[in-house]
């Protein structure tokens, strides 16, 4: 009985937290687009077409560089946020 009810109320704990919906940041876009041109730059057998695959995903790579993670921009102000931006 003890085990239901926990279960039960463990649950029910679930459905009513609000869903979130994951936005999809600049920085996510960019990496995704990475990760694309990387999955089909391992499968080109086309030197041509690698090499075009390879350049988009340097390209996605170093757009990415220049972006700020969410959770970093969310840290507060101090010796911590300058030690990760500084590290990322």
């Amino acid at each position: 009985m003890k085990k239901s009810l926990f279960l039960l109320s463990f649950a029910a704990g679930f459905l009513l937290m609000p869903a979130r919906a994951d936005e999809e940041t600049p920085l996510a876009k960019q990496m995704s687009a990475m990760n694309d041109a990387y999955k089909a730059f391992r499968k080109e057998t086309d030197p041509v077409k690698g090499a075009a695959l390879a350049r988009e995903a340097q390209q996605s790579a170093l757009q990415s560089a220049a972006e700020t993670p969410e959770m970093l921009k969310e840290l507060p102000e101090g010796p911590e946020k300058a030690k990760a931006m500084a590290e990322y």
